[in-house]
């Protein structure tokens, strides 16, 4: 026969748990308990709130614990600068709630998805890198946008997910991504010729698909083959794409021709994704196992084609907080980019037993 489902609780929650005769809810970040009777599914009484500004929470046999930071979001991620040989040269800006940093062409400003005290993401840049955290910070974009990439030019900034749009530095308010109304679910990259931009279809088996960044035109196959492909990155000539593909459950990196489409060539062996390029061509970076930083030396052959050399393991990024673009390499192949876990936030668990705190 079949079953009827009953919405217990109207609106949206987040998290929900049974717990000693009461269900605790959390909408947002109120954490909420109400008695509840899980023999009829019916919840009685009214709702106590127990807590505000609430990040994370357990609750079983009548006791419930959460973490509720006095200022909301842990505000304690760097923007941190490293050589390549893994020494930390400066930290950017003040300590926030960081994901996806990205670099300008020039080396100067640096894009970043900056969170407020709810967990809510917009864009934000930095001018002027070299002067640390004495930087000038600006909002870029609304909120609920992440994973920024910038024109060649450091005018534009485009960015996701789903709601794709594009935003002039420095000036107020939005435009379509691209034209026309066929759009990625999130985009990865520029090419240095202005021409395309790399993006990504969503779901299990994303495809990477090049857009026209000016003209209104079908978009581009890029990557084919088995498997999800993801994280392209142009080559300086815009002639090669470097992408990560699911090989099974393994991420690869490989490199493709553009945009004419060619073999997949394995740029090194084992795991890895998140391919960057050095800005003459001549060297590849890209995210190993276990947070390390590989480095694989390019040599372009007469017929145009790169060929790989050995993988060389950089550093290991220590604490690193991962997104959707878990780093970035200036332009020399010198320095990178990644945002860290900072001092540990202090603020203690709060504890709740059968009913009372």
């Amino acid at each position: 026969g079949s079953t009827e489902l009953e919405p217990v609780l109207p609106g949206r929650v987040l998290e929900v748990a049974l717990s000693g005769g009461e269900l605790i809810v959390r909408r947002g970040t109120d954490l909420f308990a109400q008695p509840f009777d899980p023999v009829t599914g019916t919840l009685s009484g009214t709702p106590t709130k127990l807590a505000t500004n609430v990040q994370a929470f357990a609750a079983a046999s009548g006791t419930t614990v959460w973490w509720a930071p006095e200022d909301g979001l842990a505000m304690t991620h760097r923007i941190a600068i490293f050589s390549r040989t893994g020494e930390r040269l400066a930290n950017i800006g003040r300590p926030a709630s960081f994901r996806d940093p990205r670099l300008s062409r020039d080396g100067m400003q640096l894009a970043v998805a900056r969170a407020d005290v709810f967990g809510q993401f917009q864009i934000w840049t930095y001018d002027d890198i070299g002067r640390g955290v004495d930087s000038v910070d600006s909002p870029v974009s609304p909120f609920s946008f992440v994973e920024p990439v910038w024109s060649p030019d450091g005018e534009w900034i485009v960015a996701g997910p789903v709601d794709v749009a594009r935003f002039r530095v420095g000036i107020e308010g939005r435009a379509p991504a691209v034209p026309g109304n066929e759009r990625p679910n999130s985009f990865t990259d520029w090419s240095a010729n202005g021409v395309y931009l790399l993006g990504e279809t969503a779901g299990p088996d994303a495809e990477l698909r090049a857009y026209s960044a000016a003209e209104q035109r079908p978009p581009i196959d890029v990557a084919g083959g088995e498997g999800a492909q993801i994280d392209g990155a142009f080559s300086p000539d815009s002639r090669w794409v470097a992408f990560t593909s699911m090989d099974g459950d393994q991420p690869r990196v490989y490199v493709t021709s553009f945009p004419m489409p060619g073999p997949r060539l394995p740029v090194a062996a084992g795991r890895g994704k998140f391919p960057r390029w050095r800005h003459d061509g001549r060297e590849l970076f890209f995210e190993g196992e276990m947070d390390r930083i590989i480095a694989v030396p390019v040599r372009w052959l007469s017929s145009g084609e790169p060929s790989f050399g050995m993988a060389e393991e950089l550093f290991r990024i220590p604490d690193l907080v991962t997104g959707n673009f878990p780093f970035d390499v200036f332009g020399d192949g010198q320095r990178l980019v990644a945002i860290v876990e900072g001092d540990a936030d202090r603020t203690p668990l709060q504890v709740r037993v059968g009913g009372r705190r």
